[in-house]
């Protein structure tokens, strides 16, 4: 298939009514990804696979919570046999965890899925019989009036502009404790739990306190192992201050130049909308030349300068736009086919080499790969354009923020 053309680069966007608590760590390193994330309409590069076997386990672990794991013959079982379930229900085409991950690593996962599943499991168990009316907007939340547990509680605050779901609430007295349950690990490499978690706990803790300002509020992340957030005054000062900030930036209902809000740097890796993001499109052929200090996305554009056709793939040599000569292997026809020297092309989401992680990034490889016929493994998230219509103009860009 010829590869469709580029979308042209967003221009404006709408502020949102209420930003992700868990998207805020990277709402503020980049307003723009916040805001896009709160457009259901915004076109997205291609999600992971990885990301939904996440889904898959953290929707095991929210439903041991509510007791609802079938345990009759052991809970490991019954687990696995939920997952099993919930795998079924992916889209069609996505590929087993296993080929994907590896059948070591991924029974890795779903054994430390299940160990979080049991330690939790039955803490919120749903009522019995019939399902409880919709709530009416006056209606107060339960957690706010009564003590015991309760699972995906809606958290939001009109006067922070905070929307979230927490995983597991419980009150007891005047104590209210707000967890975040993870199965893999929330921790960065030298052991402390990563900011964006951090904060999004904050926020919940911020939106309980405004319900019920005399409350004694605790925050954890409950995993494998499990640690506690501290949430002192200083703490809902730095979170609070860092919502105003991103919520400032990105008044509701408002216009606001997407030049503007770009922050090209440590939030383009996991942002799907970077294929439309004209400051992005500027920074990033500079990043795969000279590295940098953050994670940033194995991507590539430029000028087809070789084809190779061999059946389903094809292996190509582009010319970027620094002037490297880089080759792709194994190039999906499905994903492109009848690519002619001159062409050009736009491919997002290459899978990372393996050791490339570090304190600092190396300049991206000069072989970057789709499919491998010898392991079956491929670029499972890969995103292929062909090059924009003519008649869109370039954005005007900024200079990359570290």
């Amino acid at each position: 298939m010829t590869p469709s053309p580029l979308p042209p680069p967003v221009r404006s966007v709408v502020g949102p009514d209420a930003l992700s608590a868990s998207g805020l760590g990277r709402a503020s390193q980049c307003p723009l990804s916040a805001a896009l994330d709160a457009d259901p309409d915004a076109p997205r590069l291609p999600v992971h696979p990885r990301a939904l076997y996440g889904r898959v386990l953290h929707r095991l672990v929210e439903a041991a919570a509510r007791g609802q794991v079938d345990d009759r013959d052991g809970f490991a079982r019954g687990a696995r046999r939920a997952v099993d379930a919930l795998l079924a229900e992916l889209p069609e085409r996505t590929p087993a965890p296993q080929r994907v991950l590896g059948a070591l690593e991924w029974r890795r996962r779903r054994a430390d899925a299940v160990a979080v599943a049991r330690s939790v499991a039955g803490k919120a168990p749903v009522r019995r019989g019939a399902s409880a009316p919709a709530r009416s907007p006056d209606r107060p939340e339960p957690w706010t009036v009564a003590d015991g547990r309760w699972t995906e509680v809606v958290l939001r605050s009109d006067v922070l502009r905070v929307t979230g779901r927490a995983d597991l609430v419980e009150r007891s007295g005047d104590l209210v404790r707000i967890s975040d349950l993870k199965t893999g690990s929330p921790t960065t490499s030298d052991g402390t739990v990563r900011a964006s978690v951090v904060l999004q706990l904050r926020a919940y803790g911020l939106v309980a306190a405004e319900r019920l300002p005399s409350a004694r509020i605790e925050l954890r992340v409950v995993g494998t192992s499990s640690f506690d957030v501290s949430f002192n005054e200083g703490d809902r000062d730095a979170a609070l201050r860092t919502i105003r900030s991103v919520s400032d930036q990105l008044p509701p209902s408002r216009h606001v130049s997407a030049a503007d809000l770009a922050r090209p740097g440590a939030a383009c890796g996991s942002c799907r909308h970077r294929h439309r993001c004209g400051p992005y499109l500027a920074s990033a052929p500079s990043w795969w030349r000279d590295g940098e200090d953050f994670p940033f996305p194995l991507d590539l554009w430029g000028t087809v300068e070789s084809v190779r056709s061999g059946g389903e793939t094809s292996d190509l040599v582009l010319r970027d736009p620094t002037g490297r000569r880089v080759r792709v292997a194994g190039l999906r026809a499905a994903l492109a086919r009848d690519l002619e020297p001159g062409d050009a092309l736009f491919a997002f989401g290459f899978d990372e080499p393996t050791g490339r992680r570090g304190p600092s990034w190396r300049p991206a490889p000069l072989v970057l790969r789709d499919l491998d016929p010898d392991t079956g493994a491929a670029a499972w998230s890969l995103a292929v354009f062909g090059p924009p219509l003519p008649d869109v103009p370039p954005l005007p860009v900024r200079s990359p923020a570290h």
